[in-house]
């Protein structure tokens, strides 16, 4: 039996423990935009520089057999939205060695943005993202929050109209003092 000491003292500890874990959660909420990761061109992108746009982002590696597999797939949902403006599509590759995501990406030649990220940006973007596997896939919203982590693969016929839904949410904007309003379409 505890006392009410210790029970006060127990129930202080992990009600401190549950506002760091909110306060955490919370942080991964938004992009975290210190994070850079490489162009096929050679050029440091941050992923807060997405914001503006619905972004849905595939995780992949060469070696990755179901990665490789969805790449048709990926073809198709950028077809499908590559007039639309709301919308990017963007691939990440973990891959440890670079010439083998550019044989790759030369023998596929996808139209839509190619990055790689290694070393540290690679750690930082599987902890951040709480990545245990590849293929992954994940949506964040115009303002760069987190819709899932876990996002539908493009094989799934489920996925076109889950980004249509949200693509037609309304955007929430600050108005003054801070109040929150909905633009509409």
């Amino acid at each position: 039996m505890l006392f009410p000491k210790q029970l006060k003292s127990q129930l202080i500890s992990r009600k401190l423990h549950f506002q760091k874990f909110l306060q955490n959660w919370e942080n991964r909420l938004k992009w975290f935009s210190c994070t850079t990761i490489n162009w096929l061109n050679g050029n440091l992108v941050k992923l807060s520089d997405f914001k503006g746009k619905l972004v849905y982002m595939d995780i992949w590696a060469t070696w990755c057999g179901p990665c490789v597999e969805e790449i048709p797939n990926m073809e198709k949902l950028y077809q499908h939205y590559k007039d639309d403006p709301r919308i990017l599509l963007v691939s990440v590759s973990v891959d440890s060695k670079k010439n083998l995501w550019e044989k790759k990406l030369d023998e596929d030649k996808p139209q839509w943005p190619q990055y790689i990220v290694d070393g540290a940006l690679k750690d930082k973007l599987y902890n951040e993202y709480i990545i245990t596997g590849i293929p992954r896939f994940m949506m964040f919203d115009s303002e760069g929050r987190i819709i899932t982590i876990n996002a539908m693969r493009p094989s799934n016929g489920k996925l076109i109209p889950f980004i249509e839904e949200q693509l037609s949410k309304p955007k929430e904007i600050k108005g003054p003092g801070g109040m929150k309003m909905i633009k509409l379409k």
